[in-house]
């Protein structure tokens, strides 16, 4: 009655196993069907979109080169740490595993017993003297009862469990598949560049928009060089406390905080941020005492070497003007 209810908890559990199995197998091939469903989404935005995945020459991909620009070296990056993820996870289930198979190899090597036992040893001496057959019968059964003998085997070798380690071949299709991810990774950037290959037109079409794009810019340069200086100034006063702000509200006590990147100002225009030894001529701050921006030369030389955030005009933008033309890059 035990070994039935021991069989049936375990057909039970095989089941759930088997169940979580095909769950497995059907987010995988749901996941196959979202790869392909994306790969044909952004084929039809790059022939519908013009301004799709469309970049400025400072995030410019030369075809020819094999080093990653940034944002592809930031998009891979981040790939990478993802299936390192993974990987560790799946490291994490092999060595349970193998934990698991060397207890039950403990158990199974202290735990089995194999045990002979011999009984019915014929000690005695019966000798028939008669020559009749009835004589020859009974000596012949007598000789049997002096030579009987019977051995008993017992041993537990089928209750014990009887483990089996992973074979290689499982470790080779495990991490050998997170190898092959990975090179996948490294060459998606150049297979995307092959597009340029597949269509010249479109590509050609992409280039005119986008420079004719950049001379609008260029032309209303001054507004928009305003519109992100009334962000910047929104976001720096909006950010709440912070090592910045702590810097410059105790600036003799705190000011060992400039080595942190954090705790130094950026460029009200382009965002970089200031160094901790500023040169001569590189970076220049408002002349006003209460106003804490600061520029890089270029920015400094754009505006016309004057700040913004100090310009009454500034005060006037509304909402919709403060917004940016520039749309997000999009990958």
């Amino acid at each position: 009655m035990t070994a039935e209810l021991i069989v049936d908890a375990f057909e039970y559990k095989y089941e759930i196993m088997q169940s979580c199995f095909l769950m497995v197998n059907v987010c995988l091939a749901l996941l196959f069907c979202r790869m392909v469903v994306s790969a044909h989404s952004y084929h039809d935005q790059y022939l519908t979109s013009i301004d799709f995945d469309n970049m400025e020459r400072n995030r410019f991909i030369d075809v020819y080169s094999t080093s990653y620009i940034p944002s592809e070296r930031n998009k891979i990056l981040t790939h990478i740490l993802k299936v390192l993820l993974e990987a560790v996870t799946a490291t994490t289930f092999v060595m349970l595993d193998r934990l698991f198979y060397e207890a039950l190899a403990v158990v199974r090597q202290y735990a089995i017993m194999d045990n002979e036992q011999n009984s019915g040893l014929g000690d005695s001496n019966i000798e028939i003297e008669g020559e009749g057959t009835v004589a020859g019968i009974v000596r012949k059964i007598v000789e049997q009862l002096t030579n009987v003998h019977s051995t008993v085997a017992e041993s537990n070798d089928k209750c014990v469990p009887r483990p089996r380690a992973i074979s290689i071949a499982y470790y080779f299709k495990i991490y050998g598949g997170y190898i092959c991810i990975l090179i996948l990774l490294y060459l998606n950037p150049y297979t995307l560049r092959l597009r340029r290959s597949f269509y010249p037109h479109r590509e050609k079409q992409r280039i005119v928009h986008l420079y004719n794009d950049i001379l609008k810019k260029r032309l209303k340069m001054q507004k928009t060089l305003r519109r992100k200086a009334v962000q910047s100034v929104r976001v720096h006063y909006l950010s709440g406390e912070n090592l910045l702000t702590l810097r410059m509200k105790f600036p003799q006590l705190l000011s060992w905080l400039s080595v942190l990147p954090f705790a130094r100002m950026k460029c009200l225009i382009c965002g970089d941020t200031e160094p901790t030894q500023k040169k001569s001529g590189k970076w220049h701050s408002c002349i006003c005492i209460n106003c804490p921006f600061v520029y890089c030369d270029e920015c400094w030389m754009d505006i016309g070497s004057s700040c913004l955030a100090c310009d009454p005009v500034l005060n006037e933008l509304s909402d919709v003007d403060s917004l940016s033309d520039d749309q997000p890059q999009r990958h």
